[in-house]
């Protein structure tokens, strides 16, 4: 796998951090959401695009803390 298709365990931490962010400046889950649908990350079921699947950790892991 290249660059372009992997995150390090850096890249999921800072994609946690930012997420935290967010939800402490009220960023509500709807906003977040809709953000993620234009920029093409999840479609309309809240699933992950095919070229951002491997965020799926990242969600795991922010839903466990």
């Amino acid at each position: 796998m290249d660059n372009l298709t992997t995150m390090s365990k850096d890249d999921i931490k800072k994609l946690e951090d930012i997420a935290i962010e967010q939800l402490k400046k009220g960023f509500t889950r709807e906003e977040a959401h809709q953000s993620l649908m234009r920029a093409g990350i999840l479609d309309e079921n809240e699933n992950f695009t095919e070229p951002y699947k491997h965020l799926g950790e990242a969600v795991k892991r922010l839903s466990q803390k």
